[in-house]
């Protein structure tokens, strides 16, 4: 948390140093900072998952964009050749048993902004939430897909 303080602190002056500041010019400064925290990174005494857990939210926010892109062409492509009768829409139990709150609202929205399948109920308990998939003919795919494409990659950049 700390190398994010210093990052943010770093974007604001050079921010600060500039006459007519701006967003863009915020953004360029905090990937100034970034890429110099990142080069002293062995020179700090204090060593964080912040670089770690940077890649991983990247690489989270491709392959959110790369599933979604996947999962629209999917559909159009089931809607516009596949009979009716091949489509098996199903309500899929996934067990959400040792995510925190935040990963859990994470999930279910990025299952939800997936085209295809849409999460309808989550346990008060929050240990299982109940996904409709538009094939869902096969649970135990459902479940294995949105394990290894969403919430591994979650878990990758919260914990």
């Amino acid at each position: 948390m700390i190398h994010f303080a210093i990052n943010i602190m770093i974007a604001l002056c050079w921010v600060f140093l500039l006459a007519e500041p701006s967003f863009d010019d915020f953004v360029i400064g905090f990937l100034i900072g970034y890429i110099l925290l990142s080069i002293c990174q062995p020179l700090l005494r204090q060593q964080s998952g912040y670089f770690r857990r940077t890649a991983a939210l990247l690489k989270f926010v491709f392959q959110f964009i790369k599933l979604f892109i996947q999962s629209n062409y999917t559909i159009a492509k089931a809607v516009v050749f596949r009979p009716v009768q091949e489509i098996k829409p199903n309500f899929v139990e996934y067990d959400t048993d040792g995510l925190r709150f935040p990963e859990i609202f994470l999930l279910t929205h990025c299952i939800t902004l997936t085209p295809g399948t849409t999460s309808a109920y989550i346990a008060p308990d929050l240990k299982k939430i109940v996904v409709h998939a538009f094939d869902g003919e096969d649970p135990e795919a459902v479940r294995n897909d949105i394990k290894t494409n969403l919430e591994n990659y979650i878990l990758a950049f919260t914990r």
